[in-house]
């Protein structure tokens, strides 16, 4: 970028200069993908050089805007500009604390744009910052997405908890109505067919003092007591449909739901069946929307985020072709295993987004046929290991996906060995009818056993959030960290739950049901 005279600004020039002889400022580049770049000089704080991309990225022509930091503090959230502020100074104060944060900028078109923003003070002789050397990264694709991941399981649990109401309302022996201001009956539950006789398309629309009351001027008090009180429990004789008298204590609330006024009558059991499939229905609702999200994202990670990673992968290999100083080399070198990790992250990242979406599809799985196979498929890394797989108990048959099955087992399995030094890590499978997990009984219970490092974690689900490692990131031969995430959705997908119990040293071992893959095997 130029200045109005058609001069570079000096702080553009010196940073090229800077770039061309200090090898650590490329080394802070490379470590990410930049969407925008800043140059800041300290001494002069009104002077600070923004690249293209760093104007682009928020819709704004760069052509439009001076290298002044007064231009781009209009555009990002106050509350983030404190954060980013604090550790600027502390930063300037100390150099062991990192300048790097997740800020909110809007764009032009009113939207908010994630950035995360990094940046490294350039100290002369006496340790002094000088200038400030800032890079962005665009992450509201991800942050997005973490959102919809977050609603995901909250419609989840919302789905679990109507479908258990409604089937609680419809299996019921308590007769569960509802009818409207009229008498008009609305709903009739097989408890109300089972106790009057009389089958639900026959009631509906019906008036509800013809159907069950002998008394109608009693049916008329109760629905004026409603008017003055909007509940009511007592006794009432009522009628079945072939003429038989009934007691009940009946409980009649009255409620309004979107803009109607019903009546609510349990007779010797109270439920809210109008509000459980009311509930069911908006849950599907959201988990369609949440599952379109997903699949958006997927998409973005599949072809949007990957091309440019295998562009930069590309470029570093045709660099290694070239004649390079050793330093050059090695830092090519870097480069290329760093797009190999990024890639294995976004490929992670799809995995867990297509969980469940083939869930329906399944096959009877033979688990000691399907581990044989997949120790297989793992012989080499086995080998490499000194790793052995053993099969302690008979296993039952499942109905299940057998990618998804094989996921679990291949994740948990291959956790067992890696993480493990004993020198000869065993993974141990056992099926047990029932068993004491952390306390608990738990029923149709697998287990995985190994003889590794262990886990020592004070939060028992901080191994499964994803991306999280249980030691450094190249320790044990590396890894993105998304193994026991991948399994815990799937096993979440079945119905199950799943857990660990750990001796830190000693070996883990990971307990989890599938009930949902053995009640229709």
């Amino acid at each position: 970028m130029t200045t109005g005279d058609g001069e570079k600004n000096y702080l553009q020039a010196e940073l090229e200069d800077r770039m061309q002889h200090d090898l650590s400022m490329w080394d802070f580049l490379q470590k990410g993908s930049l969407d925008g770049l800043w140059y800041w000089d300290l001494e002069k704080p009104e002077n600070e050089w923004m690249s293209p991309e760093f104007w682009r990225l928020f819709g704004i022509d760069p052509a439009t805007k001076r290298h002044d930091p007064a231009e781009w503090q209009d555009i990002i959230f106050a509350d983030d500009l404190a954060v980013a502020v604090d550790n600027f100074q502390k930063h300037v104060a100390d150099p062991s604390h990192p300048y790097d944060q997740i800020v909110r900028y809007r764009h032009v078109n009113g939207s908010t744009v994630w950035v995360r923003c990094r940046g490294i003070a350039l100290r002369d002789a006496q340790g002094k910052a000088i200038r400030m050397l800032g890079a962005h990264n665009d992450l509201t694709a991800a942050m997005r997405a973490r959102e919809e991941v977050e609603r995901t399981q909250d419609a989840l649990e919302a789905m679990r908890e109507a479908e258990l109401r409604a089937r609680l309302i419809d299996q019921s022996h308590d007769a569960i109505l509802t009818y409207d201001e009229t008498g008009k009956i609305l709903s009739w539950n097989r408890g109300a067919e089972l106790l009057y006789g009389h089958r639900r398309i026959e009631v509906i629309g019906q008036d509800v003092g013809d159907v069950l009351y002998t008394d109608k001027a009693r049916w008329a008090q109760i629905r004026a007591n409603l008017d003055a009180a909007p509940e009511w429990t007592g006794s009432l004789v009522q009628r079945t449909r072939a003429g038989r008298r009934v007691d009940v204590t009946s409980r009649q609330q009255l409620l309004r739901l979107e803009g109607q006024t019903v009546v609510l009558e349990t007779n010797r059991d109270m439920s809210d069946v109008q509000l459980a499939r009311s509930a069911l229905a908006e849950a599907n609702a959201e988990l369609r929307h949440v599952n379109r999200a997903l699949e958006d994202f997927a998409y973005i990670v599949s072809h949007d985020l990957q091309e440019p990673i295998r562009g930069i992968s590309i470029n570093a290999a045709f660099m290694r072709r070239e004649p390079l100083s050793p330093t050059v080399e090695k830092r090519a070198i870097r480069i290329s295993d760093l797009c190999r990790r990024v890639e294995a992250l976004m490929e992670d990242v799809l995995a867990y987004s297509r969980i469940g979406h083939n869930a329906e599809v399944g096959e009877v799985i033979d688990l000691i046929e399907m581990l044989g196979d997949l120790q297989d498929d793992m012989r080499e890394f086995l080998n490499e290991r000194f790793g052995r797989v053993v099969i302690e108990t008979d296993l039952p048959p499942l109905h299940a996906n057998l990618s998804a099955v094989q996921s679990i087992f291949r994740n948990l399995v291959t956790n067992a060995l890696k993480y493990n030094n004993s020198g000869k890590p065993i993974a141990r499978i056992r099926f047990h009818d029932q068993a004491e997990v952390a306390g608990k009984i738990w029923e149709d219970v697998f287990s995985v056993e190994d003889n590794g490092i262990g886990i020592d974690a004070s939060d028992p689900d901080w191994p499964f959030r994803i991306f999280t490692r249980l030691s450094g990131a190249e320790a044990f031969g590396g890894g993105t960290g998304a193994g026991l995430a991948i399994v815990r959705k799937t096993v979440e997908t079945y119905g199950g739950r799943i857990t660990y119990t750990s001796l830190r040293g000693e070996g883990t071992t990971f307990w989890f049901t599938l009930p949902l893959a053995m009640r229709s095997a």
